[in-house]
């Protein structure tokens, strides 16, 4: 597994605990704030970095939400590289 596959499986990973701690001790913070982090990275960078790499705005939407800059960081990086 190469490091931006790792880093992606730890975003999910913290998506699955914040779930959890929501459906099992009512615990739903830390999955509010995962989303208002990840939903004003769709605009500030996810759709922008999606679009500059050919991608749909769904799929760049879609990809910030579940991975956050685990997914845009490394997009970013190939597309100046």
């Amino acid at each position: 597994m190469n490091m931006e596959s790792a880093q992606r499986a730890g975003a999910a990973f913290l998506w699955l605990l914040a779930i959890a701690l929501g459906v099992f001790y009512s615990l739903w913070l830390p999955c509010i704030l995962i989303f208002s982090i990840h939903f004003v990275e769709v605009f500030v960078k996810g759709i922008p970095v999606g679009r500059k790499a050919g991608l749909g705005i769904g799929r760049s939407i879609l990809l910030t939400l579940v991975f956050g800059f685990t997914w845009w960081l490394p997009l970013e990086r190939r597309i100046k590289g």
